[in-house]
């Protein structure tokens, strides 16, 4: 997001001309520090960095920076966009920016439409919207020479019961002599590529990079519950991207399986072309998601009318 805001055209230097201000933070970094507790983040070309240690210090000092703005203080971040998506910001878990109630009074991209504050808080009423996921973007090539029908590149971790549903698939992709690339680990690149069919899986969560992986392939995904459809923005179209298969039992993920290779030849071309024509919408190399959400921001808050 940071990236597109550089030369943007509507970026303005004075900032008594600005209607809405994106903050400029790269606040999903930290979070890595606190997990991982190794490496170091740098900033101004190297020159300053920190450890997990100095991180919350970081933290807590460019929240303070951001509330003694004068246009923040304008409007207490009322028109002001963070974004602060990674899962350590959710109300439910340990959240480690529960403090920094500057940053928490802006307007923000949030980790799958997760809550990042309790009524206890008494912070002021905000928009929050879904974050994207990014694709990997590891030189997978789109090709129409499609040698497989299906593929999931992904952990299967066997102790986990979130990822139950990913064993099935695999268990039951073998078990139906169907024809896939890859199921379960192995390389992203061609086995994406390659297959007509990408699964969209939970894991943890409900999200992963995995579907923007699979449409930056030109694949056509299937997703595998409802709940992945409400964690992303409105601005993506990715219901309309793919099919969706039932997960409940073996019948039922074959009776969905069938019906999607029981399509026509067209109908698959035709989900094709629409993933082409409209993947720009979560690519951020393309600069359009970063323009989606501003826009978006922008009528919620009053800014712009639906049809500017």
């Amino acid at each position: 997001m940071l990236m597109s805001t550089f030369n943007h055209p509507m970026r303005t230097t004075d900032p008594s001309e600005a209607k809405l201000f994106f903050v400029p933070l790269l606040m999903n970094l930290p979070p890595f520090l606190w997990k991982y507790r190794v490496g170091t983040y740098c900033i101004h070309n190297r020159t300053t960095c920190f450890d997990h240690v100095d991180a919350i210090d970081v933290v807590e000092r460019m929240d303070a920076l951001l509330g003694e703005s004068e246009y923040f203080q304008r409007s207490n971040g009322a028109d002001h966009v963070l974004v602060l998506s990674h899962f350590f910001a959710r109300s439910d878990r340990k959240n480690k920016f529960k403090t920094c109630r500057n940053m928490l009074s802006c307007n923000r991209v949030v980790f799958e439409n997760h809550p990042q504050t309790t009524p206890e808080a008494a912070l002021p009423y905000r928009i929050t919207l879904p974050s994207l996921y990014v694709a990997n973007h590891s030189g997978c090539e789109a090709t129409d020479n499609k040698t497989a029908d299906f593929a999931m590149i992904a952990s299967l971790m066997p102790k986990k019961k979130h990822f139950q549903d990913r064993r099935n698939i695999c268990q039951w992709l073998k078990e139906g002599n169907h024809s896939y690339s890859v199921c379960g680990e192995g390389e992203m690149c061609p086995a994406l590529a390659e297959a007509k069919y990408g699964f969209h899986v939970r894991g943890d969560t409900f999200g992963s990079n995995r579907l923007m992986d699979t449409i930056m392939t030109d694949m056509v995904p299937i997703f595998t519950n409802v709940k992945q459809y409400n964690i992303l923005p409105d601005f993506a179209p990715v219901d309309k991207f793919g099919y969706f298969v039932d997960l409940a039992n073996r019948r039922t993920f074959d009776q969905s399986i069938n019906a999607i290779l029981a399509t026509s030849d067209e109908e698959y071309r035709s989900k094709r072309s629409f993933i082409k024509k409209y993947k720009s919408l979560v690519d951020f190399r393309s600069g359009v998601p970063f323009d989606e959400y501003m826009a978006s921001f922008a009528k919620r808050l009053g800014m712009q009318q639906d049809d500017d």
